[in-house]
């Protein structure tokens, strides 16, 4: 048995054997569910935050802890809960793709990045933690960045407040025939464009 699956089976076992631990409490009048769970129910948030940074899934759909990747493929679906993720997109035929952080900051380097032929996208989303975002020297981009709470700058400009949101295009970008669509939403916290 792998790693994985004991520690998988021991989280849930430990969960099964809590509930009805509480369960017989509560039925020979030693406690009072309704009452231990309405000031309790935190309880069931941190565990499952414990078990996914500790156990993580196979598939590293929830991953917990700083991530630094220098990534090359031409497409990009990167999901991550907790920790900052700081990547390096150096695809020389990139095509878009998602990035998404709970808990952590993002930072995306794409100065060095090539574009493949056409119209792409790149959305980038994130709810607490800043978002930074480092657009490439030769590719024609349009960026559209809103947060909830939070403030928004990209290059000189800039927005702060509820709901701010600014939109910019290169200079180049309206008579490309390659080009980039950067999507960039933040609900709390900061978003920077260089």
């Amino acid at each position: 048995m792998s790693d994985h699956g004991f520690s998988y089976r021991f989280f849930w076992g430990f969960v099964l054997i809590g509930a009805g631990l509480l369960f017989l409490l509560d039925n020979l009048g030693v406690l009072n569910f309704g009452e231990f769970v309405s000031n309790f129910w935190p309880l069931i948030l941190i565990l499952i935050g414990v078990k996914m940074m500790f156990f993580r899934k196979s598939r590293g759909s929830a991953v917990a802890g700083d991530v630094d990747s220098i990534d090359e493929s031409s497409r990009i679906d990167f999901k991550h809960t907790f920790g900052d993720v700081r990547l390096k997109l150096n695809s020389k035929e990139f095509s878009g793709g998602e990035v998404s952080n709970v808990f952590g900051n993002i930072e995306v380097d794409m100065e060095e990045m090539g574009l493949a032929e056409g119209d792409h996208s790149l959305n980038l989303k994130g709810v607490f933690g800043d978002l930074i975002i480092i657009l490439p020297k030769e590719i024609p981009y349009s960026i559209s960045a809103s947060t909830s709470f939070g403030s928004t700058r990209i290059k000189d400009r800039g927005s702060s407040g509820m709901s701010g949101s600014l939109q910019f295009a290169s200079e180049d970008f309206n008579a490309a025939e390659s080009k980039l669509n950067i999507n960039a939403s933040q609900v709390f916290g900061d978003i920077r464009v260089f």
